[in-house]
């Protein structure tokens, strides 16, 4: 059977998996080392431009990581959740496996917050993070919560009816230095994480190859996906093309990803219609997981 698309050939090359990796991991030092300390919105503007930084795309349950790619292929920065106000979470991924669907809903606080008073005590800022995902839970447990969402954020009725909703919840909270000074509070730590919830230090955040594909988009409006950002290490090809084919501005999240050689950016802004234009055709047929 012969495929119904066709690859380029000799495309300019990506950056390498390796480099991109050393490189992410060490800008992403600077800024949690930067003085006066980062605040909030340059950590999401960072990690929005490196979704591959976010935990959690492959997280289903606590069963094990999914061999499936989270919903839309995409991170989704800031994502609306209708009625509850302004606090809503900083990122989210739609993590899918053969018999579950996991919003798994990302809280990012800012680095230099403490876990613990002198005392030994929760901070008030840790209990309100931590109240921030019970906000969460409690909207995400009702059953007509369960449909807005499932209709805003367009999960079809093949994913859906088949499969249990299982949200998850991980709070980014906080440095490492602070537990290793005393190891009576990084194991008090760990009870404080409740069903369902996942916490974990800035520290911990590392780049996942698993994610190298996958890009950020942000819903404007109910089944209206834009694209934030194109990781520098994405290449097009049948695969995800379906997908990439829903984001409205593919085109700017690839013009302003400046990880990428001039050479490579004008390469995939040219293949960017063909593939669009394939993903509407119907039949695709046979499909090679090749790329380019």
């Amino acid at each position: 059977m012969e495929p119904t698309y066709r690859m380029a050939e000799d495309p300019p090359p990506a950056p390498t998996w390796e480099d991109y990796a050393t490189r992410v991991q060490q800008e992403w030092q600077r800024l949690l080392d930067r003085t006066p300390p980062v605040v909030e919105a340059d950590v999401q503007a960072f990690l929005e431009r490196h979704p591959a930084m976010v935990p959690g795309a492959f997280s289903t349950g606590g069963v094990g990581n999914s061999g499936h790619y989270p919903f839309l292929s995409a991170l989704i920065t800031q994502p609306p959740l209708r009625g509850i106000g302004a606090n809503i979470p900083d990122f989210m991924w739609i993590a899918i496996d053969s018999g579950s669907i996991c919003p798994v809903l990302i809280e990012i606080e800012r680095p230099d917050k403490r876990w613990f008073t002198g005392a030994g005590n929760p901070t008030a800022d840790f209990t309100q993070a931590q109240t921030q995902l019970a906000c969460w839970k409690a909207w995400m447990d009702d059953p007509a919560n369960q449909n807005v969402f499932r209709e805003f954020y367009g999960l079809p009725d093949r994913l859906w009816r088949t499969r249990a909703f299982r949200p998850q919840y991980i709070l980014v909270y906080g440095r490492r230095v602070e537990l290793e000074k005393d190891e009576d509070l990084n194991r008090r730590r760990q009870y404080l994480q409740r069903n369902g919830e996942t916490y974990m230090t800035f520290d911990r955040l590392a780049p996942s190859r698993d994610c190298a594909e996958l890009a950020c988009i942000r819903i404007s409006q109910a089944r209206r996906y834009e694209a934030v950002s194109w990781s520098p290490v994405a290449h097009f090809g049948p695969s995800l093309a379906d997908e990439r084919a829903e984001y409205v501005d593919l085109e700017g999240a690839i013009r302003r990803c400046d990880w990428i050689s001039a050479e490579r950016r004008d390469f995939l802004l040219s293949r960017l219609p063909y593939w669009n234009a394939w993903a509407r055709e119907p039949g695709h047929g046979f499909i090679c997981m090749e790329l380019e």
